[in-house]
């Protein structure tokens, strides 16, 4: 065989090889692409893997998360979401995310972040649980089905028994607080920011209308108390009332109200840790509640007098014509 006959062979050959190279590596991207844009219902990102072994995988929505490590989602290996992205919640350095957000779940559709949240024991903090659609959520006025767009989560909170009932002043300012800074950092008025109110116990309002609602279970273990933290946000939702994008011109995501109040949850509690905390959050509750200062009816005492205060405790001051003085202890006391 002549040099020049090898030579046409060796470069044949050499073109088949980067042929079959390049088709390989198109295959390759062609999958990757494929696999990092497919789209999962399900999924749960653990920075402790030791959370694995104190949740129950055996019943829905559990049994079909998928998991992965917060390695792998470092490397870029975990799915997209349908809704939620939680990868923009994974990638936030701010201490509340850190501290109740270091494990994430994800549902696009679940019953209840809440009740899913009731399953699990041994776990006080560090775990969220987001969702796009909830079928049995729970609230004052029985079981209900979220409206698309609503921002569904609940989360782990852990606190000495003698703060647990200041959760109910605690995470309603954390919701406006952080609702305040993105609407501040946007550019929107205070004048109009001031519209946002809290609603004792429980609510959230815009002008009059519900915009969010809390719900809080808890359960001691020794001398602490741990509380499942459940919310909802009407965020892209016009239905049922109305929603913080059509108010405020689009200008909140999902991931920008969780990650802000989590920041803000956890500034307020260290704040309650200080002397003299509870007066300064005593005060700034005062300032965004709804009915402060408003008359209000207690039909139990059949009288009507004027909405003063609210203890340590979570006991409501109302306050008579005459001076006389009455104390609220549930929501069923009081008609606002």
């Amino acid at each position: 065989m002549d040099t020049k006959h090898l030579a046409h062979q060796l470069k044949e050959h050499s073109r088949k090889i980067l042929f079959i190279a390049s088709l390989a590596a198109l295959s390759y991207v062609c999958y990757r692409s494929f696999w990092l844009n497919r789209k999962v219902s399900h999924l749960l990102i653990l920075r402790d893997k030791l959370i694995l072994s104190k949740i129950s995988l055996k019943s829905p929505p559990l049994n079909e998360m998928k998991i992965y490590s917060f390695s792998e989602f470092q490397k870029g290996k975990i799915p997209k979401t349908q809704g939620f992205d939680i990868r923009k919640l994974l990638n936030s350095t701010n201490p509340g995310v850190l501290r109740y957000a270091a494990n994430v779940m994800y549902s696009h559709i679940t019953t209840s972040t809440a009740k899913v949240f009731d399953t699990i024991d041994g776990i006080k903090e560090g775990l969220l649980y987001v969702a796009d659609l909830q079928t049995q959520g729970t609230g004052r006025t029985g079981p209900w089905m979220s409206e698309p767009g609503s921002l569904l989560y609940s989360y782990l909170f852990s606190c000495h028994a003698q703060h647990a009932v200041m959760i109910q002043l605690i995470v309603p300012l954390a919701i406006i607080r952080a609702i305040v800074k993105i609407g501040t950092r946007n550019g929107i008025s205070q004048e109009r920011l001031d519209y946002v109110k809290l609603k004792w116990p429980n609510d959230i309002l815009y002008r009059d209308v519900k915009i969010a609602g809390i719900l809080v279970n808890s359960k001691s273990e020794g001398k602490d108390f741990v509380m499942n933290i459940g919310i909802g946000i009407n965020c892209d939702n016009k239905k049922p009332t109305t929603c913080l994008n059509l108010e405020y011109g689009g200008i909140f995501t999902k991931e920008d109200l969780v990650a802000e109040y989590l920041a803000e949850f956890s500034e307020i509690c260290d704040l309650l840790e200080k002397q003299g905390g509870y007066e300064k959050i005593r005060d700034e509750y005062k300032l965004k509640w709804y009915h402060y200062n408003k008359i209000v009816d207690l039909p139990n005492q059949k009288v009507k007098g004027k909405l003063i205060d609210i203890t340590e405790d979570g006991v409501l001051h109302v306050e008579d014509d005459e001076g006389n003085g009455y104390q609220v202890h549930s929501r069923e006391e009081i008609i606002f």
